[in-house]
């Protein structure tokens, strides 16, 4: 009987040891699950950042472009207003004939 007690004891602290390791090892795949959740939000929150950041620097390239266009092209039409000749123009702005007709266009 002593030895029974024994036994069961083992077979006790085997199931609690088990246990144990079986928490251990949800407790580590919850963490990872959690862990993973948040590297994904924080990515993302990232990603976006960044994302909007270059999108306002294309945004001021493309608003610079269009605004020296218009500044070219007021200033041409001035130019022609005053009349000034298409050569002198297109030297002045620094472009050939063809992006002057386009500009004027």
């Amino acid at each position: 009987s002593s030895s029974e007690q024994i036994k069961a004891q083992i077979r006790a602290r085997e199931k609690y040891e088990m246990d144990k390791a079986s928490e251990i090892a949800t407790a580590k795949n919850e963490g990872l699950i959690e862990g993973e959740k948040k590297g994904i939000e924080k990515g993302l929150i990232e990603g976006e950042k960044k994302g909007i950041q270059k999108g306002k620097q294309e945004g001021l390239i493309e608003g610079e472009k269009k605004g020296k266009n218009e500044a070219k092209k007021e200033l041409a039409q001035n130019m022609r207003n005053q009349g000034f000749e298409d050569t002198v123009i297109t030297k002045c702005l620094n472009i050939n004939i063809e992006e002057l007709n386009k500009l004027l266009a």
